[in-house]
């Protein structure tokens, strides 16, 4: 399989480099249809049933804004998207973009048209593939383009220089760092502009009753979320990075959606028939793992560090990524865009670098984590920058840390032997740990 993706993905190199984007763009959405179709018919039988539903209804995330671009908005990760969402616009991400691009073998094509245009090495990798991908003409314009300045550096630079190649409406939503009652009524009134902003790009008018409707199933849906966090913490559940980082989806740019709810709905499910961890033997209990920030589907130690035994055990669960408790709080779906301002407020990725590090050692604790996994990816300053108060907190809290350096999307940037010989020595000191744990 991977040599045919491999080749795969070096046709769309050419198609690209001999300047035939629209070939290009042919070839993902067969590839994208055609392993949707595999997908829903052939699910992984090592995963519960939530992951395989949601494998499925990620393709089809990524998949839509490809066919239909006129009613498509090119967003950043952390833009509420309810009010598109009541007005049936589709969303499209840099990481989720970028994502699948690797994942066909497809990146190397896209890296090097942004470094043409000027793009520099530096820039996380995830906004690189996403620029060269429209600078090279392979993705379709969208109607608009809305961000918020939360919390990527990449999000300044990346959405104007987008905004003006395609020259569509561009809106950004700055978030202050701090979450006083000034900032809130900053941002909601900025929530209020969008909504006009977003009518006029689409010569549409949103019906607040289909907000209030979003609204509401976002909230039905983090109370099954906190519901199966709280199952979590004792239970053996399996997961894989790929499957988190759909997770990652659906508690975002999903939340809102039919889809998204179904998924939360069967996760819970999944948890309240998994096997409890106190009841498995000692030496079949695999190590409970917390994951910080993006995580590198594609890298062979990574997967090979969550995959399954020969005989369906396994040694490592992953349990979440922080990038899915990040903002967990209720919502007001009669007060819409005061709720929006505020998730953006409390976020934990938002302000001083001590409540995204704090959010993590309170799950840790609260998931029974054995070990966090810490993982800066290239071109994220604000995660390589939290590194050394990171490392603090989970010495503090007596929680096994690893800080492992690399890159989400471009396998470029990244070295497997050197990660593989890391994660084998984190799982050691885990094992070292639960000795004297028991001792």
């Amino acid at each position: 399989m991977s040599q045919i993706i491999d080749k795969f993905g070096r046709l769309v190199d050419r198609q690209v480099s001999t300047g035939h984007p629209k070939r290009a763009l042919r070839l993902l959405r067969l590839a994208y249809a055609s392993f949707g179709t595999y997908q829903k018919h052939f699910p992984s039988k090592q995963l519960a049933p939530s992951r395989q539903m949601m494998a499925t209804l990620s393709m089809n995330y990524i998949r839509t804004p490809l066919a239909h671009p006129e009613r498509t908005a090119i967003v950043n990760f952390f833009m509420p998207c309810q009010m598109l969402h009541a007005m049936n616009i589709h969303s499209q991400v840099a990481e989720g973009m970028s994502c699948y691009i690797t994942g066909a073998s497809a990146q190397q094509a896209f890296l090097e048209q942004a470094g043409a245009q000027g793009a520099p090495e530096t820039l996380c990798s995830y906004h690189r593939i996403l620029t060269g991908m429209a600078l090279s003409d392979t993705l379709p314009a969208p109607r608009f383009i809305a961000n918020t300045s939360l919390v990527c550096d990449a999000n300044t630079v990346t959405f104007r220089v987008l905004a003006e190649h395609y020259g569509v409406p561009h809106f950004t939503i700055d978030v202050p760092n701090s979450a006083g009652p000034d900032e809130l009524a900053y941002v909601t009134r900025q929530m209020v502009e969008l909504k006009g902003f977003i009518e006029d790009a689409m010569h549409e008018r949103l019906d607040e009753d289909k907000l209030k409707a979003s609204m509401a199933l976002s909230n039905k849906s983090l109370a099954t979320y906190r519901r199966y966090l709280d199952l979590l913490g004792d239970i053996a559940l399996k997961n894989d990075q790929t499957s988190e980082m759909y997770t990652v989806l659906a508690s975002h740019l999903m939340l809102g959606t039919p889809q998204s709810d179904a998924f939360f709905t069967q996760l819970e499910a999944d948890a309240k028939a998994a096997p409890r961890t106190a009841g498995l033997p000692a030496g079949k209990r695999p190590r409970r793992i917390l994951w910080a920030h993006v995580i590198p589907y594609y890298q062979k130690p990574v997967r090979d560090f969550f995959a399954p035994n020969p005989d369906g055990t396994y040694d490592n669960q992953l349990l979440c990524c922080d990038m899915t408790i990040d903002a967990l709080d209720d919502l007001d779906p009669e007060r819409p865009y005061e709720s929006m301002a505020r998730r953006l407020l409390t976020d934990s990725f938002n302000g001083p670098a001590e409540r995204r590090c704090g959010r993590i050692i309170e799950y840790a604790r609260k998931l029974n984590a054995e070990g966090i996994i810490y993982f800066c990816h290239w071109g994220c300053r604000n995660t390589a920058g939290a590194a050394p108060l990171m490392s603090d907190l989970a010495d503090g809290a007596g929680i096994p840390l690893l800080v492992l350096d690399g890159d989400g999307c471009d396998p470029g940037n990244t070295s497997d032997g050197q990660v593989a010989t890391r994660l084998e020595a984190f799982a050691e000191l885990i094992d070292a740990q639960r000795g004297r744990n028991h001792a």
